[in-house]
């Protein structure tokens, strides 16, 4: 399910310039695997030094993984508390009532890495060897 609000669906100009061959990473971000945290955090460590901090999106999600492989305490939780509305993850459900933290964590996961594949599919739209005037690049600009 997609979030609803377009704050929540960032545009194309919101993401990193596209990298320069001076500064390709040893790892390309659409060589890697996004199935599960460790593979979005591994994607996130092919940017260049900066680039997510200066991304909204990509900050957004590596907020999200830093919390999802932190080691468990009362801190982590009260972060993932305050986060889990805004990735629109569900702490209670009507025929269970409250879930348990772990089921929390699974649904915010599953939430993180298809905004990564989201996020991958842009990038990789917005290199320069995509074309110009791409489907994306005029519903995005419209």
């Amino acid at each position: 399910m997609q979030p609803a609000s377009s704050a929540a669906q960032p545009g194309l100009s919101e993401l990193p310039p596209s990298i320069d061959s001076a500064e390709q990473p040893a790892v390309n971000p659409q060589d890697a695997e996004m199935d599960s945290i460790s593979g979005v955090a591994t994607w996130l460590e092919t940017f260049p030094q900066g680039a997510v901090s200066t991304s909204a999106p990509l900050k957004r999600v590596a907020e999200a993984v830093e919390i999802l492989q932190a080691e468990g305490s009362r801190a982590r939780r009260t972060k993932l508390q305050r986060m889990v509305h805004s990735w629109d993850v569900r702490q209670f459900s009507q025929s269970d009532g409250k879930q348990s933290v772990a089921k929390v964590m699974q649904n915010l996961e599953t939430k993180v890495v298809q905004e990564a594949k989201r996020l991958k599919v842009l990038h990789k739209n917005n290199t320069p060897s995509a074309a110009p005037f791409s489907a994306i690049r005029l519903q995005l600009h419209s």
